[in-house]
């Protein structure tokens, strides 16, 4: 098992198979790619998310948040997006 089999095994324990998760390797594309336009300051592209919660209304992933190997990062409605990388251990704003 790899480290972000291993992350993805621990979210799913934790978090359950529930509306607005998705999980890596069936994350849809659409909700990827809005979550990543959000956190575009501070999530690489080439970083695969593991992890998706999606907290919109109507499904855009705009609001929620994102796990990867290397951080978690989320966005509140009226809020600007934030990070905490797993090595680091603090928050680290855009």
């Amino acid at each position: 098992m790899t480290g972000s089999d291993e992350i993805v095994a621990l979210a799913l324990h934790h978090l359950g198979m529930r509306d607005g998760v998705h999980y890596a390797p069936d994350i849809p594309p659409a909700k990827e790619a809005a979550a990543r336009a959000a956190h575009a300051a501070h999530l690489p592209e080439s970083e695969p998310v593991l992890v998706l919660y999606d907290d919109t209304a109507f499904g855009s992933a705009k609001n929620g948040f994102v796990i990867t190997a290397e951080r978690i990062c989320w966005k509140n409605l009226f809020f600007h997006p934030h990070q905490i990388p797993w090595r680091r251990g603090k928050r680290v704003r855009p």
